[in-house]
C-alpha cells in the first residue's frame, strides 16, 4: 500500500476532461477514478487513487487526508470521488 501525499501526485484533466495524475516519479496516469474507502464513516480520508477502469484498473496508492491538498487538488479528488457515489438532494416545500 502506498500512501501519496500531496507532494507525490498532482491531478490534472485532459483536454477531453477526463482526470489525470502526474507522480513524482515524473510517470503519467490516464483515465483516474477515485474511490473512498470509508464513504460513511471518513468521507475525507482513505481515498484510493486508482488508473483505468473496471477489472483492469491498478491501483496508483491512497490518499490519506484529503485536507493535505490544495484547493484545486482537493476540488478534483472531490470531483472524481463524487462520480462514483450517488447522492440525494432533498428539498422541503
Amino acid at each position: 500500500m502506498r500512501l501519496l501525499s500531496d507532494k507525490e501526485i498532482e491531478f490534472a484533466k485532459d483536454d477531453s476532461g477526463v482526470l489525470c495524475c502526474k507522480l513524482a516519479d515524473g510517470s503519467l496516469h490516464s483515465d483516474v477514478h477515485c474511490i473512498s474507502l470509508f464513504p460513511l464513516s471518513m468521507p475525507g480520508n482513505y481515498i484510493s487513487v486508482l488508473a483505468g477502469g473496471g477489472a483492469d484498473s491498478e491501483e496508483i496508492g491512497i490518499i490519506q487526508c484529503l485536507e493535505d491538498f490544495a484547493d484545486n487538488q482537493r476540488f478534483l479528488i472531490s470531483e472524481a470521488v463524487g462520480e462514483r457515489y450517488f447522492r440525494f438532494l432533498l428539498a422541503l416545500k
